[in-house]
């Protein structure tokens, strides 16, 4: 019989987990940037265990095991990233970020494989590679914690806020722990005695976190999250639907292809209020439309609205002003009527607003249109 201590058994425990994970997500999720990501972060890991379980019974493949277990910083911030965003995609600069903070962990390595003296310990360029290296590790180590509440706000649905906290809370205790209390501890202090042992089993706590916020989010996803908006409703929900600019929005191009396109995507924008999606942009609703951008820009443009942004705000502001003319939303500030809308800040709806009605929200509310309190009409009356 295999005498295994416990602290090898938690890493073993990771690996199969990271790895078991991975094949049933293969199986029963689709293929997006949450899930791709979050592969990523449980194979680094799987990497990272495996690396301390077998050590040198890893032979040739020892350099790509730990060039694996070297990424698991870069993609838990990558999956966060994704997890907390409406609409994730695959950016590019993140992952060059990340594909460039993995091979300076080698450039020592790459130095003296090559020849390199600029690289080579103790030379100038190398202490500068070094030290941004440090910094870019620090970043992107807390990076998770800043994407999770960089959204956080009383428009979120209580169960997302409850995920964020409790994620934020898991996450920055690992962090604490282990990279701020055992990381350079002095020999024989408390922090150094039990480094080994709490170094075994973080793996396994954070590939747990991540799989749990993983599993959220495949129920639960943020564009459609209950509660990521204020609510309206129905009656206020029907009004605005009914002043939704639809003869403006309408298509009038000779085109038949562009003018169905354009009858689609106005369609598109109105099902769900899909157009008060924050930083909504062509690329976003041509990927959901499953259609070249190009096509899409040239669809708008068959409209009588000059680009895409003009047609989405028409609708923002269509319901903007139904919001602002009604007496239950008398008290509600410009802001979040502003953010329910879908601009992102007050500045940008001020602008658009005063652009397509002559007035600001303020002067709009203020007027005969405007909303007043109940209690103002029964004092009338």
């Amino acid at each position: 019989m295999i005498d295994i201590d416990w602290m090898t058994a938690m890493r073993m425990a990771t690996a199969g987990a990271a790895a078991a994970g991975v094949v049933i997500l293969n199986r029963r999720a689709a293929i997006s940037p949450v899930t791709v990501y979050w592969t990523a972060f449980a194979l680094a890991l799987f990497c990272a265990s495996l690396e301390v379980v077998a050590g040198g019974a890893l032979g040739p493949a020892a350099p790509l095991v730990a060039l694996g277990a070297a990424a698991a910083c870069g993609w838990s911030w990558l999956f966060s990233r994704a997890l907390f965003q409406a609409r994730p995609a695959f950016e590019r600069w993140p992952l060059v970020l990340v594909l460039t903070l993995v091979a300076s962990a080698y450039i020592g390595d790459m130095g003296e494989i090559f020849g390199v003296a600029a690289l080579a310990e103790g030379a100038p360029t190398r202490h500068v590679v070094d030290n941004l290296t440090r910094m870019i590790s620090s970043t992107v180590l807390l990076a998770p914690v800043i994407e999770a509440l960089r959204r956080y706000s009383a428009r979120l649905s209580a169960p997302e806020r409850r995920m964020r906290l409790m994620f934020v809370a898991v996450y920055s205790g690992l962090v604490a722990v282990t990279a701020l209390w055992m990381r350079g501890a002095a020999e024989g202090s408390l922090a150094a005695r039990y480094e080994t042992a709490v170094l075994s089993v973080a793996p396994l706590i954070a590939l747990i976190l991540s799989a749990a916020a993983l599993a959220y989010r495949l129920g639960a996803p943020l564009s459609a999250a209950a509660g990521s908006r204020p609510a309206i409703g129905v009656a206020d929900a029907a009004a605005v639907t009914r002043a939704r600019p639809q003869s403006k929005a309408r298509p009038i191009s000779p085109d038949p292809a562009l003018a169905a396109l354009a009858e689609t995507i106005v369609r598109r924008l109105e099902r769900d209020d899909y157009f008060t999606t924050p930083n909504l942009k062509v690329a976003d609703l041509a990927a959901d439309l499953g259609e070249p951008e190009y096509r899409v820009s040239k669809a708008v443009a068959a409209t009588a609205h000059a680009n895409f942004n003009r047609l989405v705000n028409g609708f923002r502001i269509e319901r903007a002003k139904r919001l602002l003319r009604d007496p239950d939303h008398a008290r509600t500030p410009i802001l979040t009527i502003a953010l329910d809308c879908g601009f992102g800040s007050v500045g940008p709806f001020n602008r658009a607003f005063k652009d397509a009605t002559g007035q600001t929200p303020r002067a709009f509310r203020a007027g005969e249109g405007g909303a007043r309190p109940a209690g103002e009409f029964e004092a009338q009356a």
